[in-house]
């Protein structure tokens, strides 16, 4: 059976393999989740219903799972990169809600400034500026654990963790302090101007051109990671660090290079979502748990990222769906979710197998092809 089209190798045996990997761990998930509704509901066709095609019965619905596609695909891809050359920071947490609390603070304690450059280009010359200045801020903080690590050989994911406890710190009292809106009752900042707000484009809802940003982020990351000589080299820093510093391969330097790149994304995806989803700043960006679940997915494969997103989003929608339609608690929504999204990240499921088949159809020494 593999020999219709191109000849079969390890590497496509084993992407068929994961393939099926994955569907058979969505099934079972979902099959999991089925088993869980009959026992805690009396209503279990109903829920199941909405589990599977909740989202569909309705036009807000489907909005929605694209709403929560859009910050997934830029952290998903920020992800990807800090992955890629094995760091395991977690400081991307803080470029997404310092990036725009720093950046937003100047657009709204200067609302008058807006005035100058009235009409679309306002809003594309003001947008653009937000972004680039949330790139550096991100890029900025996200080279800190690995020079920490560089100089000090600090543990990143330590470092990353204790900067994320002060950089969130630091954002809650700079709304309270800088940004707060006394008329406003609330510890938020004003509101958001409409001239720097990205422009919507499904009526209705909050999706806005940064789902068509995120796209495009997915195709750049793809590209840069395979079709980049720095690309190539992070993957060989990540695979494999003693063999890319004997390659001649600056290993620190092209880990601390890329780190900046995904904490520049980070920071970018926290200022576009804040300023598309809220009227105020609360010191929330976006979750960057879900950008994580995206990219554990879609491995190391940033064009697999959208499929990735919209599957995880249709989830969480789903979930909402039934939860507010039948009588299954919103406690099992966390359970049923957590169960698939363990089922998929289960790299080890069916690896016995699949390595044996490999061994099977491609032996490796010439005495073993001998004895075939």
């Amino acid at each position: 059976m593999f020999s219709v089209g191109k000849p079969m190798t390890a590497a496509r045996m084993r992407k068929r393999f994961e393939s099926l990997r994955i569907l058979f761990s969505i099934v079972i998930g979902i099959l999991l989740c089925i088993v869980l509704i009959f026992l805690v509901t009396a209503q279990p066709i109903k829920a199941i219903r909405y589990l599977l095609a909740g989202p569909f019965k309705t036009y807000n619905r489907m909005a929605e799972v694209i709403e929560k596609m859009q910050p997934m695909l830029l952290t998903g891809c920020s992800f990807q990169l800090m992955l890629v050359v094995g760091n395991f920071s977690m400081i991307n947490d803080s470029c997404v809600i310092l990036a725009p609390c720093l950046v937003c603070a100047p657009i709204i304690l200067n609302q008058e400034l807006f005035g100058a450059i009235p009409g679309e280009m306002g809003k594309i010359i003001w947008l653009t500026t937000a972004c680039i200045a949330s790139a550096v801020i991100g890029a900025s903080v996200s080279m800190l654990p690995p020079l920490f690590k560089r100089q000090f050989g600090c543990n990143e994911i330590i470092t990353s963790s204790l900067m994320n406890s002060i950089f969130s710190f630091f954002v809650e009292w700079f709304v309270k302090h800088i940004l707060y809106d006394e008329e406003s009752g609330l510890s938020a900042s004003k509101p958001y101007p409409e001239q720097v707000k990205p422009t919507k484009l499904i009526y209705g809802s909050r999706v806005t051109t940064m789902i068509l940003v995120g796209l495009a982020f997915c195709a750049v990351t793809y590209y840069f990671l395979y079709h980049t000589r720095l690309g190539y080299e992070a993957q060989m820093v990540g695979a494999n660090p003693s063999f890319a510093y004997a390659s001649g391969i600056p290993v620190k330097k092209v880990s601390l290079i890329v780190s900046a790149l995904a904490g520049a994304v980070a920071g970018f995806a926290g200022t576009l979502n804040t300023l598309s989803y809220n009227t105020r700043f609360s010191g929330y960006a976006a979750n960057i748990s879900d950008g994580m679940f995206c990219g554990i997915f879609a491995k190391s494969n940033p064009l697999l990222l959208p499929v990735a997103s919209f599957g995880l989003s249709y989830l969480r929608v789903t979930a909402e769906t039934m939860s507010n339609n039948t009588d299954v608690p919103v406690e099992l929504i966390t359970v049923m979710t957590s169960i698939i999204i363990m089922m998929l990240a289960a790299d080890q499921l069916f690896h016995r197998q699949i390595e044996n088949a490999i061994k099977k159809n491609f032996s490796h020494t010439p005495e073993d092809r001998e004895n075939r």
